[in-house]
């Protein structure tokens, strides 16, 4: 776990744990998304400074997908209130289904009070690897839609993807069409306790339908 502890007045004793994975040129990317690009554009030998011009799409690494994401209407992340992205966080721990597995309805833990659902399948272990892409459990879409009917501000997984790489996407349609935010490429999440407190806002661009975020944990 990359941690952090914060000793400032109000926060003595709290935890950071990044949540995110670090873009780099070599890191997977959803098939057909073209892999980040970060070359320099000044430098201490020319120019006595250092910048980097970074070439992303908006759904690289661990990143927001927005409702404007899939729908044409939908709410893109810059016209979210910061409060979105921060508070409550409730995790399922997924490792003990099939690889291909369905998430039912019953097994979904109990939503009230939190503004986050957390889906914990494992497969951030098999990061840089062809594993990656799947197959990895999903929401049955029963389960999806008491998720969507929840009132939860959004929802977290440390795979890819709410759906199988290369489908129609149905379980996304479900979430963001009832207006919740979706974090994709979580880590680090062994380990931490069922219920924690989530941040992860991402950088303010106009019309963002998506956008990489550095997520974290908040512990007592």
């Amino acid at each position: 776990l990359r941690e952090s502890q914060y000793t400032k007045e109000g926060l003595t004793g709290m935890r950071i744990i990044d949540l995110s994975h670090t873009i780099a040129p070599d890191m997977p990317v959803y098939p057909g998304t073209l892999p980040p690009t970060l070359s320099p554009a000044s430098t201490f030998e020319r120019d006595r400074y250092r910048e980097t011009a970074l070439h992303i799409w908006s759904h690289v690494g661990t990143h927001i997908d927005a409702p404007a994401h899939l729908f044409e209407d939908g709410v893109t992340l810059d016209r979210l209130s910061a409060d979105r992205f921060y508070g409550e966080a409730v995790m399922l721990d997924c490792t003990g289904l099939p690889r291909d597995g369905l998430i039912p309805p019953d097994m979904l833990p109990d939503l009230t009070g939190v503004r986050f659902l957390i889906l914990r399948t494992g497969l951030e272990h098999a990061w840089g690897t062809p594993a990656y892409y799947g197959p990895f459990p999903t929401l049955s879409p029963d389960a999806a839609r008491i998720v969507a009917q929840s009132g939860l501000s959004g929802i977290g997984v440390d795979a890819i993807s709410f759906d199988p790489v290369g489908g129609a996407l149905p379980i996304h349609r479900i979430l963001l069409g009832a207006g919740m935010i979706q974090i994709e490429n979580l880590c680090s999440l062994d380990g931490l306790p069922e219920h924690f407190t989530l941040c992860a806002f991402p950088p303010v661009f106009l019309n963002a339908d998506g956008a990489p975020t550095r997520a974290v944990a908040i512990l007592p």
